[in-house]
């Protein structure tokens, strides 16, 4: 359709140069509006096929978005293991003053158990039954974590398998809200979305 649709509108442009084109503008604008009339169908925009094809493109962006937030945890954790991470490690740890290679023991330990958000959350939020080390490594891996939302995860997502890149920069600047308020961390997306 798109295809149709730009030939028409080069042929518009072109039309004074060539010389088997439609005589006046107006043939032109004929064609088109014949173009346009199988348009509905073909995007959806018919009664009958409206119905039908809306629910496809939700269903298949629910799906995407089931996998959002383990991508995103996973490249959290890989970026605080990384060698990249070290120097900002450093720096954030001079508030902190706990040992690195502890905080990178901890975080290998707790990458498997995420697979939801309650678990990103709980490695997030600080509780008051955890110990200072423990705290220490949240508010750590918290503040690693907003680094690589904020300067890296555009380019983990272009240049990784993702399939669905256009969903995970969707989903970016929501996931970097939630990591500045972990409190506020319980979903992703409105409650009133119908799926």
């Amino acid at each position: 359709m798109r295809y149709l649709k730009s030939k028409v509108n080069r042929s518009l442009q072109n039309a004074h140069y060539r010389s088997d084109t439609p005589s006046s503008l107006s043939d032109l604008y004929s064609l088109n509006e014949e173009i346009t009339k199988f348009a509905p169908f073909k995007q959806g925009s018919n009664e009958k096929t409206k119905g039908l094809q809306e629910p496809k493109d939700q269903k298949k962006e629910y799906q995407s978005n089931k996998n959002v937030l383990k991508n995103y945890a996973r490249a959290m954790m890989n970026f605080a293991l990384s060698n990249l991470a070290t120097s900002y490690l450093e720096e954030i740890n001079k508030e902190e003053n706990i040992d690195i290679k502890d905080f990178r023991a901890y975080i290998i330990e707790q990458k498997e158990a995420i697979t939801s958000i309650k678990n990103l959350r709980g490695l997030l939020l600080v509780n008051q039954e955890d110990s200072t080390e423990e705290a220490a490594f949240k508010r750590l891996f918290q503040k690693v974590s907003m680094i690589f939302v904020k300067f890296f995860s555009v380019r983990w997502i272009y240049n990784s398998k993702i399939v669905e890149k256009l969903i995970h920069l969707k989903y970016r600047l929501r996931i970097l809200r939630r990591l500045r308020n972990p409190e506020y961390f319980t979903h992703l997306e409105g409650f009133n979305k119908v799926r």
